[in-house]
């Protein structure tokens, strides 16, 4: 995914059509899963396309180093996209608080969730989350010697998949120890689907850059 991502923006660059879309900089914003890729991204971006990101904005971001579940709960997330009745009461109970939903959040995330290849939907809980991209991260930024982009890192005040005090330490922690400038905000009454809980707060941080 990373790959791809970096593909993209190489051939936009490389194309005089779309090739001012560069010219005030990038920000990657990422969610969850999202976040763990936009980070990888940052490993294989090559050097002129690494200077043009000004802003990493990572709500409820999955750590870069590997996340290795209990059997239980990858059998959990395995089956938790299958049906939506599994969806709702994954949704409902695990990923949101209720209230701050609507029924068309709701029917979104059902649809969606439901739409998704089963490859795909089977990929993070297998073996993604079990990968380590810390390595190759590190090394990126602090090559950059203090000079990277500045990071956002929002968390749900009730978020029981990426807790605050996980994404801390295994999140915030490792971008300050490579010389980044690393913020950390608090979406109140949230748990996880920031994006549809709280989008307020998102497009806060990435009016910032």
């Amino acid at each position: 995914m990373a790959s791809d991502v970096c593909s993209v923006l190489e051939q936009l660059r490389a194309d005089e059509k779309t090739e001012d879309l560069f010219e005030n900089g990038l920000v990657f914003v990422g969610h969850s899963m999202g976040a763990k890729v936009a980070l990888a991204t940052l490993s294989i971006l090559p050097a002129e396309l690494l200077d043009k990101v000004k802003g990493l904005v990572l709500a409820a971001p999955a750590p870069p180093t590997a996340l290795n579940l209990p059997f239980e709960m990858k059998d959990q997330q395995l089956s938790a996209y299958q049906t939506q009745e599994s969806v709702l009461w994954t949704v409902r109970n695990v990923l949101a608080n209720p209230d701050t939903l609507s029924e068309q959040d709701m029917k979104l995330v059902v649809e969606d969730s439901l739409c998704g290849n089963h490859f795909a939907k089977s990929s993070w809980p297998t073996y993604g989350m079990g990968e380590d991209i810390s390595i190759g991260l590190r090394k990126t930024l602090e090559s950059l010697k203090g000079v990277g982009p500045l990071v956002s890192i929002i968390v749900g005040e009730f978020d029981v998949v990426e807790p605050e005090e996980r994404v801390k330490a295994e999140v915030g922690q490792l971008l300050i120890e490579t010389g980044l400038k690393v913020a950390i905000k608090t979406a109140k009454d949230v748990k996880h689907l920031i994006p549809l809980e709280d989008p307020s707060i998102i497009a806060q941080e990435i009016r910032r850059f």
